[in-house]
């Protein structure tokens, strides 16, 4: 792709460049940066009690929805969130089984005094689990 001297971005196969009459306009650019910014909200109700994550992942798919036919842009940016955001809560809860199992392992293997060479890996894991959230 050729450089166009200013934004240029591919949506639905179609190259915008703020050079073409595709110019999206400021309404469109705020409700397209709030749909990436819903994430915030994702996480903060994923934080306080699990399933109000996914009530955080329908504000990008209503988005998505709602100016589908309307605003090419927009619902493209909104289908971009909600994706990102399905992607990374299917990462994080992968992360919490693997961690939930590590530790129940370990801890069923300390009977016999090999869980105790399993804790540093489950540590490792909570760490990593920890890490991600952050």
């Amino acid at each position: 792709m050729q450089d166009m001297g200013g934004v240029s971005e591919i949506v639905g196969g179609d190259v915008a460049a703020d050079s073409e009459l595709v110019q999206a306009p400021t309404d469109e650019w705020t409700a397209a940066s709030l749909a990436h910014a819903s994430v915030l909200l994702t996480l903060i109700l994923g934080l306080a009690g699990g399933i109000g994550a996914l009530v955080g992942l329908a504000v990008p798919l209503m988005m998505y929805l709602g100016y589908r036919g309307e605003s090419r842009f927009v619902a493209f940016h909104a289908l971009q969130s909600f994706v990102y955001q399905v992607v990374g809560a299917v990462v994080i809860a992968a992360l919490a089984v693997l961690v939930a199992m590590a530790w129940t392992i370990s801890g069923w293997l300390t009977a016999i005094l090999v869980g105790f060479l399993l804790m540093p890996l489950a540590l490792l894991l909570t760490l990593l689990l920890v890490c991600a959230l952050v």
